[in-house]
């Protein structure tokens, strides 16, 4: 039996053979069907010295047979779930491996920082469309890969301390600034109207049409979810000097950081917060020339002022 296993080894055969009666461990399993596993794609001319294609293993056949064809109930992953993860990982389902990592409360923030390193090295596939499932398929990817959905996952993460911690909730929202905002929906986004444009049910359909990224809508949405304008995005003091905010860690120039005051001051103004857009137009004056925010600032004052005026005068 030792033999038939060195020959299916080097010869690529007997490809459904588990040798159960050798293999005693999830370990063992792995190194005999990675070895099966052949190079590249298998050529016509491949395949034709086969008997057939069930005479080939490649990746994408072993990565649908583990996640598949075996999944979680096979191999207990709700028990040992980092056994699972690991099988997982060595077989280079790395989408898979952190979306059920984080299925796990306390596992969750490993599955955030080891998907942060891997985006960081190029080896992570994300989805084209930012409302996608945690862990997602294409239809025209290649046999077992699949997409994380790297926005998602953050947003999943970050909700337990974006309230009470959101200068640490800026520092992975800011991992997300090299994803562009984009209209493009899924499927499932089409068929169905009701799902939201924002990542906290905010429509923001604007920052879109300024080719914003996703640091920019999750600093607008925490914005608006936590109204902690001062210690976000700054304040003016006594002096008329800026004091800094959590978003200057962030922001590299002066015009960068106008520019996102600026912006959460927009999206202030079109959710009707006139006060609070004008306070944030007034502390992005103070960041390169006041003039055009003064100006803005000045005619939403007018236009306070102006409905103010009008109420007394039907009132009385």
């Amino acid at each position: 039996m030792y033999f038939r296993l060195t020959y299916s080894i080097i010869g690529q055969c007997d490809l459904t053979e588990n040798h159960s009666d050798i293999i005693s461990n999830i370990d063992d399993f792995l190194w005999i069907k990675i070895s099966q596993v052949i190079a590249q794609e298998p050529s016509e001319s491949v395949v034709a010295s086969k008997n057939s294609m069930d005479d080939t293993f490649t990746l994408g056949q072993l990565q649908t047979l583990l996640y598949e064809t075996y999944g979680e109930v096979h191999f207990d992953a709700w028990s040992q779930p980092l056994v699972f993860f690991k099988i997982l990982c060595l077989t280079q389902q790395y989408e898979a491996a952190i979306g059920f990592l984080a299925r796990f409360e306390q596992l969750r923030c490993h599955a955030v920082h080891i998907a942060l390193v891997l985006r960081d090295l190029h080896m992570l596939l994300l989805p084209n469309w930012l409302h996608a499932p945690l862990v997602v398929r294409n239809d025209y990817d290649p046999t077992g890969f699949r997409r994380l959905n790297l926005a998602r996952l953050i947003m999943l993460y970050t909700r337990k301390f974006e309230f009470t911690d959101p200068e640490k909730a800026l520092m992975y929202y800011y991992m997300l600034s090299d994803i562009p905002i984009t209209t493009e929906k899924s499927p499932e986004e089409d068929s169905n109207a009701t799902i939201p444009s924002g990542l906290y049910n905010t429509s923001l359909e604007h920052l879109t049409a300024k080719g914003q990224n996703l640091f920019v809508q999750c600093v607008c949405e925490l914005a608006l979810a936590n109204k902690e304008l001062d210690l976000l995005l700054g304040c003016v003091g006594e002096n008329d000097i800026r004091k800094p905010g959590a978003i200057d860690r962030f922001c590299r120039s002066v015009e960068s950081r106008r520019e996102l005051i600026r912006t959460v001051a927009d999206v202030f103004e079109s959710t009707g917060q006139v006060v609070e857009a004008i306070h944030l137009y007034l502390l992005a004056s103070s960041c390169g020339d006041p003039k055009p925010d003064v100006l803005v600032s000045v005619t939403l004052i007018n236009t306070v002022l102006s409905s103010v005026i009008v109420t007394s005068d039907l009132g009385s």
